[in-house]
């Protein structure tokens, strides 16, 4: 039977990769700045959806009220983009004739955002269509009488 001896060198070169190792893995997990700093936004873009069927909703009016502020209408994919938006707080609204308006606060490092819409019935005064058949006017044209 055989036994094998690691010789000290070699000891002291595992030690030293491993304690390499524990430096390098250790510094991925520390902030590279101080422990406020933010990476920049440097554009505010989202989709707009039907808050029943997620389905995407196109031609939404979506208005950012913060840094780079702006408006912009939705894609058929129901998709958005401000570019430049700036890298502060701020405001989003959507609005879209049938559906709630929505207004939501953006933090500064948001840059990516999800928007849902819920449909909202249009309230319209009552409209009452009458007609009469041709036979019954006495002729096959429509005719209109203004006075």
């Amino acid at each position: 039977m055989k036994s094998r001896i690691l010789s000290l060198r070699s000891s002291r070169s595992v030690h030293a990769f491993l304690l390499f190792g524990l430096f390098v893995l250790g510094g991925m997990f520390l902030p590279s700045g101080p422990a406020d700093a933010q990476t920049p936004r440097t554009s505010l873009s989202g989709r707009v959806l039907d808050a029943a069927s997620r389905s995407p909703l196109a031609e939404v009016r979506v208005r950012w009220t913060g840094p780079g502020a702006g408006e912009t209408v939705t894609d058929a994919s129901g998709r958005f983009r401000f570019e430049p938006a700036g890298d502060g707080a701020g405001t989003l609204e959507a609005l879209r004739l049938g559906y709630r308006p929505v207004t939501s606060a953006i933090g500064a490092t948001e840059s990516e955002v999800e928007i849902l819409l819920e449909a909202q019935p249009i309230a319209s005064p009552l409209v009452e269509v009458t007609t009469t058949r041709p036979s019954e006017r006495g002729s096959a044209v429509a005719f209109t009488r203004l006075d």
